[in-house]
């Protein structure tokens, strides 16, 4: 250090440098953040980093010039306990026995956790800073004490500042749970909730009452208020308007997104409407593509919604509350829809002009498009599942009414072929027709995260269908022999709080993160290093090609009917056989070892993902409706004018 000072010393007087030298040492304040926690019974062990304030480092793990630390400070009276923490190069390592926080507040409360060097002290922070919503992210499971005979709930959360906090609740008995009269279980059982497969909260038999009321009221109400309908402009179908129909265009989703980006696709040459359902927010949770209009037909968001339609408001709530009787009740849009959307949308199909296009994006709606839509606008119907994934009920619907439609696309190869063996000598054409990819979001550069972190990275609903219980075993494997990659799955759905019960039984929250839906999950696909499918079964597997186009290696489950149709395993991708766990932890593994295999899959992916670009998906549509605009009402060929 003196031999450098001198040195600058030295070209200064030589004319390189002009003025006097000063040197300064300065201490940067204290900082920590955990990186590790593991809540025991009764104790919470802590590790992460520390820096900043009074030299902690030592080789032998003591230090050398002050002692560290941990203290825990009630917020109610202020009173703290503290701990020694063991630090070493930047590292410190610690035990709370939570037993003492009870002890201290015995009405429970809550605890702000530092790490104090001195007269120097430091909130504890949470980490991945590139994590959004770290305080609903990062979920710790809670640790059962006791204190002076009661009963405590002791846990630790994160902020919404992103600091550490510790919660001790006072547990509550709970009562013996209240056991009815055998006649009254009798009658439960014979008139109460409905089994599965039926609607929520309604018997058999008033569900069928129920539904003959709605068709009732629908008959009357369409015929009293539906606009006359509008005589055909000749036989021929021009290009036109475009009306999409959504269950939820307000949700998150892959048939969301892939609708989105064909509308956005089509509004660059028609006037694009989408339909959806229902509105449950303000504002659709994906950004609308420019140039399309979203109209909900029951928008919970309004207090009157009725006068669109023509209806009082009681009457509107009415409607609202009575079930469906144009959507099949074995779809699983039944539940969305009521006498009121299929008022409402049966007036919007009636009121199309002749040179509407009319796009349906699920079985029920499919159905309705081939029964109700009116002769002089062009059907097409969209099935983004396979069709053994299909109720019994509904797919006999299928069989029986899908040969209404002009058109039915279709997603895969399997698809195209179990479809035209179902419409084989009908006039329905049959199209596959693949999901496009959006285009790829781009984090600021100012925020952008570091690429390429040790974490796998999933995503979809989290239902059933997607498999992640699956997932979260085969990366169990992968955490017990990889202590540094973390998985995270972003996603919403009925599922959230089953997994989150099986990551903290598994002792897991350290490393797989329930991070919920986002409208950017082209930035986040890009902060991993892996993407995992582990569904059980597949329509299509859009967020595959999502991942592929961010540059990820993926390893998927071969599941019925998308992946394969995608993937070519061992080169763009790893198929592993459905439901196998073990195999899919070692696929993980050979690709979290072997950094140069990561990089070659990776570009192979992107090569993939080229094919399914908006132009080479787009041009796919355009050749559809340019085929179905030569035809007639009779499904024959128009001769050229």
């Amino acid at each position: 250090m003196a031999n450098g000072l001198a040195d600058d010393a030295r070209r200064a007087t030589a004319g390189h440098l002009r003025g006097p030298i000063t040197a300064r040492a300065e201490s940067r304040a204290l900082q920590a953040t955990y990186r590790r926690l593991d809540v025991g019974d009764p104790l919470l062990r802590i590790e992460g980093d520390l820096s900043g304030g009074p030299d902690v480092a030592s080789s032998d793990g003591a230090s050398s010039d002050a002692t560290v630390w941990l203290v825990a400070r009630a917020r109610r009276s202020g009173a703290e306990v503290s701990e020694p923490v063991s630090a070493a190069d930047g590292r410190f390592r610690t035990v709370l026995d939570v037993r003492r926080l009870a002890a201290q507040e015995v009405a429970g409360g809550v605890w702000d956790v530092y790490l104090a060097t001195g007269a120097d002290r430091a909130r504890l922070a949470a980490p991945f800073p590139d994590l959004p919503h770290r305080h609903r992210v990062l979920a710790y499971p809670t640790c059962a004490v006791q204190s002076a005979g009661l009963h405590y709930d002791v846990g630790p959360y994160v902020t919404l500042d992103d600091r550490l906090s510790i919660a001790c609740t006072v547990g509550e008995l709970q009562p013996a749970p209240h056991r009815p009269a055998r006649w009254a279980r009798g009658l439960r059982r014979r008139f109460g909730p409905a089994r599965k497969g039926t609607r929520k909260g309604t018997t058999p038999r008033a569900r069928a009452a129920g539904r003959g009321l709605s068709a009732l009221a629908l008959r009357l109400l369409y015929r009293a208020t539906a606009p006359p309908p509008l005589p055909p402009e000749g036989r021929a179908r021009p290009a036109g308007r475009v009306c999409i129909v959504l269950m939820n265009a307000y949700g998150m989703g892959g048939t969301i997104r892939t609708t989105f980006t064909l509308a956005g696709y089509l509004a660059r040459t028609a006037d694009v409407e989408i339909l959806s359902m229902v509105r449950h927010r303000d504002q659709p949770f994906l950004a609308l593509p420019a140039g399309v209009r979203l109209t909900p037909l029951n928008d919970l968001m309004a207090a009157e919604v009725g006068r669109a339609c023509g209806l009082g408001a009681g009457l509107r709530r009415l409607l609202a509350r009575v079930p469906s009787v144009l959507t099949h009740e074995e779809d699983y849009a039944w539940d969305t829809c009521s006498a009121l959307t299929d008022l409402r949308l049966l007036r919007r199909l009636r009121a199309l002009p002749p040179s509407s296009v009319l796009i349906t994006t699920r079985p029920a709606f499919n159905l309705i498009a081939a029964r109700h839509a009116p002769p002089w606008i062009t059907t097409i119907g969209q099935e983004h599942q396979h069709i053994a994934a299909h109720r019994a009920g509904l797919a006999a619907e299928v069989s029986r009414h899908y040969s209404r439609l002009d058109a039915l696309t279709v997603l895969t190869r399997a698809d195209e072929h179990d479809y035209r063996r179902l419409l084989a000598g009908q006039r329905t054409r049959v199209a596959r027709i693949p999901n496009a990819v959006p285009d790829p979001d781009a984090d600021p550069p100012a925020t952008s995260p570091p690429r390429r972190q040790k974490v796998v990275v999933a995503a979809g609903r989290l239902v059933r269908q997607k498999g992640f219980d699956l997932l979260i075993d085969a990366f169990a494997l992968v955490a017990a022999l990889e202590p540094g990659w973390t998985l995270r799955i972003y996603g919403s759905g009925v599922k959230a709080p089953a997994l989150r019960a099986k990551i903290d039984a598994a002792g897991l929250y350290n490393a797989v993160f329930l991070v919920g839906s986002t409208d950017r999950l082209g930035a986040e696909l890009s902060k991993g290093s892996i993407f995992a499918l582990s569904s059980r079964y597949e329509g299509f597997g859009m967020v595959l090609l999502e991942a592929m186009s961010a540059g990820l290696p993926v390893v998927s489950f071969d599941c019925p009917n998308g992946p394969r149709e995608i993937l070519t395993d061992g080169r763009d991708g790893v198929l592993v056989p459905n439901g196998d766990v073990a195999a899919f932890a070692a696929a993980l593994l050979d690709l979290i070892r072997d950094e140069a295999r990561r990089e070659r899959v990776a570009a192979a992916g992107r090569q993939t993902a080229r094919r399914y670009s908006q132009a080479a998906v787009g041009a796919r549509w355009t050749a559809l409706l340019a085929e179905l605009r030569a035809l007639d009402f009779s499904g024959t060929v128009r001769p050229p004018s």
